[in-house]
């Protein structure tokens, strides 16, 4: 029997966000399934790219917070 995996369960599975057993069979899935090995291969080289981003915000973003609070918290 053939089982499809989804987009989902890839991501779920390069994300370990599933139970071990679920885990090892996905594996067994990729070593019978090429296809599927290299949608998870593309998936973790995604997941990669998108752990090493880093964003901040703009100083003048942080001051604007920073005032709205402040006088938030003298009107209450």
């Amino acid at each position: 029997m053939i089982k499809t995996t989804t987009p989902n369960e890839v991501i779920l599975n390069v994300y370990n966000e599933t139970s071990e057993k679920s885990q090892r069979s996905f594996h067994t899935e990729c070593i019978l399934n090429a296809l599927l090995s290299e949608e998870r291969d593309e998936f973790e080289d995604i997941k990669q790219a998108l752990d090493q981003l880093s964003f901040q915000p703009r100083q003048k973003r942080i001051e604007n917070i920073l005032n709205y609070s402040a006088g938030f918290m003298h009107s209450h």
